[in-house]
């Protein structure tokens, strides 16, 4: 039961990791992935091509029908939108982000259940802007409230409010409230540019800080994407990078607001369980809504459900769902 009590308290404990930083693990810089590649092992991984940053792949004539052919619509045919981030400086923006985790395993007649929550807010400071148009903010936590239960193991519990001394689980969480946790640039399309930071964490399917967007003008239902790597371990403890690309579409506008799909397809081949159930709790699948005259993200909803099957060995299953929830406020 170790190596299933050792992934339960993982999954449960990477919600906590969330509050540190949105993704430390992988991180798309100037349209390249940051991580380290891991070069202990290789495998027949498709080669990504090299694409500019968020690259406009196709047009789609029915959002929801993922498998049709691309559009014979001209973009001129249709409205055209530019999705750029415009941060002003000295502003303070304000987030409150939930994530809620749930994780059940079973091994042979065994099973074990955990169950996380975190409730955040997620403070960006935005400095002054470069002649380019970049802009640069520091990222901090204000304050947090969270829960975790592993097992039959009681629950553990701190809330930075008012809890003068945290549990030992959440000390480096309760270390980092009010303290900057990175400095980061962005361009107007949201390609980090520059990172410094004090706090490492895991991409929990939250991609990199920002949502990238294409330099040109797109109209509904037209999709863009960008490549990323995700760390997870092989059961000897060795790191081993997966290829993930992430698929944006531009699903509709109402009132100003751009509501944006993303979708996570892994290129690197998951034919081991133990990695697959790593992996689903860093890829991503939900949406975000931008405003695009303000240019800046206003919510983001992400979800997770998946079961992997023998990922410690024959007969062992582990169900894993979870929510994110973050709301500008």
């Amino acid at each position: 039961m170790n190596h299933s009590k050792n992934l339960v308290f993982l999954v449960a404990a990477s919600s906590f990791s969330l509050v540190l930083m949105g993704s430390a693990q992988s991180q798309t810089v100037a349209g390249k992935t940051a991580a380290t590649p891991d070069t202990t092992q290789k495998t027949n991984e498709p080669t990504l091509a090299k694409r500019p940053f968020a690259e406009t792949v196709s047009v789609k004539s029915d959002v929801s029908d993922k498998t049709s052919e691309p559009s014979k619509i001209k973009p001129s045919d249709s409205e055209l939108y530019k999705l750029a981030y415009k941060l002003q400086p000295n502003e303070k923006i304000v987030s409150e982000v939930t994530h809620l985790a749930t994780t059940n395993t079973k091994i042979s007649d065994t099973t074990q259940a955990s169950q996380s929550r975190t409730v955040s807010l997620k403070v960006w400071e935005v400095g002054a802007s470069d002649e380019s148009g970049n802009m640069t903010f520091t990222q901090s936590i204000e304050s947090v409230d969270m829960s975790q239960q592993v097992g039959d193991e009681g629950e553990v519990r701190y809330n930075s409010a008012i809890d003068k001394e945290p549990p030992t689980a959440f000390k480096s969480v309760a270390e980092s409230i009010g303290k900057p946790i990175a400095t980061i640039t962005i361009t107007p399309w949201g390609e980090v540019v520059d990172r410094s930071e004090k706090a490492n964490g895991t991409n929990l399917g939250m991609g990199d800080i920002t949502i990238p967007m294409p330099q040109e003008s797109i109209s509904i239902g037209q999709q863009w994407e960008t490549a990323r790597e995700i760390r997870v371990r092989r059961t000897d403890g060795s790191p081993k990078m997966i290829k993930v690309r992430e698929v944006y579409t531009l699903e509709k506008v109402s009132a100003g607001v751009a509501v944006i799909g993303i979708r996570s397809e892994p290129l690197t081949p998951l034919h081991e369980p133990e990695l697959e159930a790593q992996a689903i709790q860093q890829m991503s699948n939900g949406d975000v809504r931008f405003d695009i005259d303000a240019g800046r993200l206003i919510s983001k909803s992400l979800a997770w459900d998946k079961t992997v099957v023998g990922f410690s060995g024959p007969g062992s299953v582990m169900e894993y769902s979870a929510r994110l929830d973050e709301k500008v406020q």
